[in-house]
């Protein structure tokens, strides 16, 4: 909810796709900077008290958005400081899962803790918009610090999750610079073991490939929905988030009937194929429309979706099955990445999978929103699904074309 409002919000200011696209790069740049070292604090700390503080700090920054959304300087500063937060967020919770439940359950428990964000985003997309339009962006943060309140109070009733012994700070004992010399020691050991193991490093390189896609079209879509559709963006919270959040758990709900029966890896790569032909699909629906002479596809102003319900329907049909796809990689490909981790690397490898997530999509959403500003919103979005496809194409015919050559060369690197 707060990262479509502020997409929305960004796009409204500026009227770029290149702006918009920044606001994602401002979002994966503390990811380059921290992401590994989080991971080492996820791997030496307690991890509910990081959860715990990192709590706090999400709520407490979300409320700064308030006296400054109509700067987008200053929101792009702000998402820059809550997403330097998120980054020792995001390893602590990863490597929790795995810690709790047993190994051959985990994919099972992989696709119902996905329920609970895909629960969220259902919710959240279908009322953001219509909040936005009729009461501004400052409900949304509020509403948001809240929610991130009550979770610091929920969380408080989890068991301690301490480290493993080897692992754990030492305190006084260890000193500053000793945490630091360690820090970089256990930074070291972490590439090593990804860039030395084939199925954590294929299982990362997915993980990172789809969550680049889906932030390169999230930066996408305000431009989609006003300058192609000529929807006005906040209804994008029904026609695309909602229907992409059905296909999510559709996806979820089939994973766990069927996956335990299916090799994780061939689920990955259907998952691909089928995310990446909805996504063109989707992509072409208003120049097929256009074609067609379509009276809802030739419109030049702005309207509600209701206005174009054929259109909305279109749309909002592909957006499901791309949900549908991104479901089938995710499950999996996290499932397999946790299994094959041990427990006392586990923060430092889902930091490093923050740290390539944030390679991988800073460059290509600035590249979409600039290619978006030349050519045309459905050029880019065209050219980020026949990506999806050639990669699903190319793991469904052998390995992944990375799983052999780039561990080998960057492990001896690492490990000189």
């Amino acid at each position: 909810m707060l990262n479509f409002s502020l997409i929305i919000l960004v796009f409204r200011l500026t009227g770029s796709n290149t702006i918009a696209a920044t606001f994602i790069l401002m979002a994966m740049i503390p990811s380059i900077l921290f992401g590994v070292t989080a991971g080492v604090v996820a791997d030496r700390f307690d991890k509910r008290k990081i959860l715990l503080v990192t709590d706090i700090g999400i709520g407490v920054t979300m409320l700064l958005f308030v006296p400054i959304y109509h700067s987008v300087f200053l929101i792009l500063a702000v998402a820059f400081i809550l997403n330097i937060i998120f980054q020792f967020f995001i390893p602590a919770e990863a490597a929790t899962l795995p810690s709790i439940v047993p190994k051959e359950n985990l994919l099972v428990a992989n696709a119902l803790f996905q329920f609970t964000p895909t629960a969220a985003l259902i919710i959240g997309s279908s009322s953001a918009g219509p909040i936005v339009s009729h009461f501004g962006y400052v409900p949304i943060f509020v509403f948001g610090a809240l929610a991130m309140f009550a979770t610091f109070f929920i969380r408080r009733v989890l068991p301690s999750l301490p480290p493993e012994k080897q692992m754990a700070y030492g305190g006084s004992k260890e000193g500053l610079a000793g945490l630091i010399t360690l820090t970089k020691v256990h930074i070291r050991e972490g590439l090593r073991f990804v860039f030395s193991n084939n199925k954590v490093w294929a299982a990362i390189f997915i993980l990172s490939f789809i969550q680049a896609a889906a932030s390169t079209v999230a930066a996408l879509g305000p431009g989609f929905m006003e300058q192609t559709l000529r929807i006005e963006a906040t209804d994008a919270s029904l026609i695309l988030l909602l229907p992409v959040g059905i296909g999510l758990l559709t996806g979820g709900a089939l994973t766990i009937k069927f996956g335990q029966r299916t090799p994780h890896r061939l689920i990955v790569m259907r998952g691909l194929f089928v995310c990446g032909s909805a996504l063109i699909a989707l992509a072409l629906t208003p120049v097929v429309g256009a074609n067609l002479s379509h009276r809802e596809f030739l419109v030049s102003t702005l309207r509600p979706f209701s206005k174009a319900f054929t259109v909305s329907i279109w749309v909002s049909f592909f957006a499901l099955f791309v949900g549908f796809g991104v479901a089938l990689v995710i499950i999996p490909a996290q499932t397999a990445l946790q299994t094959a981790t041990p427990s006392h690397l586990r923060g430092r490898v889902f930091g490093v999978w923050a740290l390539l997530v944030a390679l991988g999509v800073s460059i290509p959403a600035v590249l979409a929103g600039v290619m978006a500003d030349l050519f045309g919103v459905v050029a880019s979005m065209v050219t980020v699904g026949v990506i999806i496809l050639l990669v699903g194409i190319v793991g469904i015919k052998a390995e992944l074309f990375t799983a052999h050559l780039v561990p080998r060369t960057l492990g001896k690197i690492i490990g000189r």
